[in-house]
C-alpha cells in the first residue's frame, strides 16, 4: 500500500491524499482505542 511503500504513517498518507484532514483523523483515531484499554 502507499503507506508502506513511502514509508509514511497511514496518518500522513490519509492526510496527504486528502482523505482526512489531520484534526479529522485525530478525533477518528485515538491511540488509547488501538491499545484496547
Amino acid at each position: 500500500n502507499a503507506a508502506h511503500q513511502n514509508g509514511t504513517t497511514l496518518k500522513v498518507e490519509a492526510i496527504r491524499l486528502g482523505y482526512v484532514t489531520e484534526e479529522e483523523y485525530e478525533q477518528w483515531v485515538k491511540p488509547e482505542d488501538m491499545i484496547g484499554h
